[in-house]
């Protein structure tokens, strides 16, 4: 009887302890929340309110495609974004500039697929959506370049 009343305070205790965003399952790693926090505001600036209900936007090792340069993110409806925790641990350790660039270009490619519904697009577009880095040189290294990808990335036409 005691194990009971133990099992029935256990449950009260971890419903009691749930907040409102564990129960919308919204949670972004630590290493990602000002890439994170950046999208949503470069889309509020457009008029564009974003949903944040059930995202999820993790480190978690990627398997790598055929592809020479690997994957860096993944999504999937389910479980959200993943970006590869070696990718954004290198990445962020080296404290450049234009190497926290590029984890905040594979974070707006990802995000563009989960919250904007976009899909990739080839290479002729000038956009963050296409399946290989095709601009990511433009988008880290030219400020005017990077902006006009942004606006791309939130212009409903593509």
């Amino acid at each position: 009887m005691k194990t009971f009343r133990l099992i029935i305070i256990c449950i009260m205790a971890a419903t009691v302890s749930c907040t409102v965003e564990d129960q919308k399952h919204y949670y972004v790693a630590p290493e990602l929340r000002p890439f994170v926090n950046n999208f949503y505001k470069k889309a509020l600036d457009r008029g564009i309110d974003l949903q944040r209900n059930y995202l999820t936007v993790v480190l978690g090792s990627l398997a790598y495609s055929h592809d020479e340069q690997g994957s860096n993110g993944m999504t999937s409806p389910g479980a959200g974004v993943t970006l590869d925790v070696n990718f954004v641990t290198q990445k962020l350790s080296t404290g450049i500039s234009s190497d926290s660039i590029q984890v905040e270009y594979v974070v707006f490619h990802e995000l563009g697929h989960f919250l904007l519904h976009r899909d990739h697009l080839s290479p002729k577009h000038y956009t963050i959506m296409t399946a290989q880095s095709s601009y990511l040189g433009d988008y880290r290294s030219y400020p005017d370049k990077r902006k006009k990808l942004i606006e791309e990335l939130f212009n409903s036409s593509y």
